[in-house]
Order: structure tokens, then sequence, then C-alpha cells
């Protein structure tokens, strides 16, 4: 369900002539007109990544939120005094998530101020948002968004900057790509194998047993790599 959420209902009606016997539906906007819909349908349906309640309706949740906070009070126990985060924007439930994360952890460091600086997914905004930060005096940067960390890095190897030699960069990653750029990242992966298993394994079990009704709420930690004992 990428994209425009007016087309949901058609999108709908054609997996239903297909004759499925599960759906999954990846999508973290909030809600869409005939959203309830989902809980009639007569098959198992999960959703991942969306703060929506839906009777009858599993939901996968990423603790994105967890992730991002662990991340940040790294920062702050090793001393950070002004941390950066580069988010995505406010629109999205899970960027919502990300960037809360970081301002509750930084809240619990009196000591520590938090500098944001929202771009738009892209490799462009993430180049031009860690040029941003780093001009405001930050000494460590958490990226929340593939794509932007991969401008962030374009930017730091390009500006000959000294400030971002000595920077210490934490962002998702869901590749290899970036592996030879930097050594010294700390690294937040979607554990997708992870993901795609529960959620089999879900519907599977509600297909074999008629019986379930209730809703079941499952999360799943993200894989931080790049800090001790994670």
């Amino acid at each position: 369900f990428k994209g425009d959420v007016s087309m949901v209902d058609k999108k709908l009606d054609y997996l239903m002539q297909h004759a499925v016997d599960g759906l999954i539906v990846f999508m973290s906007e909030q809600a869409w007109d005939g959203m309830e819909r989902l809980a009639e349908l007569d098959i198992p349906v999960l959703m991942i990544n969306s703060p929506a309640q839906i009777a009858g309706v599993d939901r996968i949740q990423v603790e994105d939120y967890k992730s991002v906070e662990t991340v940040v009070a790294h920062f702050a126990v090793a001393g950070h005094r002004r941390i950066g985060i580069l988010a995505a924007p406010q629109n999205d439930f899970v960027a919502r998530e990300r960037l809360a994360g970081a301002e509750d952890a930084a809240a619990a460091y009196p000591q520590v101020q938090l500098v944001t600086a929202i771009g738009d997914y892209s490799r462009s905004s993430g180049y031009n948002g860690a040029k941003e930060l780093l001009s405001q005096g930050i000494t460590a940067l958490l990226v929340t968004n593939y794509n932007m960390a991969m401008g962030a890095l374009e930017y730091l190897q390009a500006s000959g900057d000294p400030r971002g030699r000595q920077l210490l960069l934490a962002h998702y990653d869901y590749t290899s790509e970036m592996a030879e750029l930097r050594n010294d990242r700390i690294i937040i992966k979607a554990p997708t194998k992870k993901i795609g298993q529960l959620s089999a394994e879900r519907l599977l079990l509600r297909m074999n047993d008629t019986s379930l009704t209730e809703s079941a709420s499952l999360s799943v930690a993200n894989d931080i790599f790049g800090i001790p004992d994670k």
C-alpha cells in the first residue's frame, strides 16, 4: 500500500479478487478513509509499523523508539553534549517514533542539547542536513533514514571539514553498501528476515486456527551494531 492512500480500496479489491489467503499491510500512515474495512475481510490481516488498532487485525511493531533512545543515550554517556539528529518528515508515524526516542533520551541528560534538522528522505537532504548540523557544533549525529544517511556520509567524505572526521556517527542502514566509507559508525538495522518470518507465522497460525479472534500486538527489536555489548 505504498503511495496514494486513496487507492487502498482499489488495491484491496484487486487482492481479494485474486483469492489471497492472508494479507500483510505495510504502511505507516496513521489512518486512511475506510481503514475499518480491514476488520471486515474474511482472511487473516496483519499490519506492520502502524499505530492503528483494529479489531481482529494483528500488528507487528519495530522498536524504533527504543533503538534511537538507546543510541542517543549512548552518545550522552560517552560525553557528547551537542547531539544532532537528522529526522524524516513528521507526518510519518515511524519518523515520529524515531525523533521522539531521541528527544526523550536527550531530556534525561540535562547537560545534553539535541540539535534537530528535518530532511525529506533524499540523499540531498542528508547532505545538506549534515552540513547544517555540523556547522552548529554537534559532536555526534544520528541519521534516521538510509537515503539521508548516504547523503550525510557523502558530505562528511567530501567536505574535508576536520569536525566531520571527529564526528561520532549513527544511522539506519539496510545494506552493506556503505561498509567501506567509514568504519567508526553505529548502525541500526531492522531485522527484516525476522519480521517476515514472524508475519508469516502469525498469518499461518490464524489460517489454521479460525477460533482466534482477539488481535495480537507483537514487537521486534532492531539490531544495533557499534555499541559495546550490543
